[in-house]
C-alpha cells in the first residue's frame, strides 16, 4: 500500500507525488489498481503512468465494455 502525502492545494500534487511510487510498484507487479473518491487525480495519475510505460492499458470500471475485459 502507498501512503498518501499530506493534503495539498493543487489538483496535480497528488498524482505527481504518487507517480514514483506507482512506477516502483509496477516494477514488481504487472498491474496496479487506482481507487479513490471522485476528483482526486486517479485518471491524471493513470495517464502519467501510461506516458512512462507504453504500451499501457487503462480500464474504467464504470464503463461496461471495460468491466467485461
Amino acid at each position: 500500500m502507498i501512503e498518501l502525502p499530506p493534503a495539498s492545494p493543487s489538483a496535480l500534487d497528488l498524482p505527481r507525488a504518487l507517480l514514483g511510487a506507482a512506477l516502483e510498484q509496477l516494477s514488481f507487479s504487472p498491474a496496479i489498481v487506482l481507487l479513490g473518491p471522485r476528483q482526486v487525480g486517479k485518471t491524471t495519475l493513470a495517464r502519467m503512468i501510461a506516458a512512462h510505460l507504453p504500451p499501457s492499458v487503462s480500464l474504467d470500471l464504470q464503463v461496461p465494455q471495460d468491466r467485461e475485459k
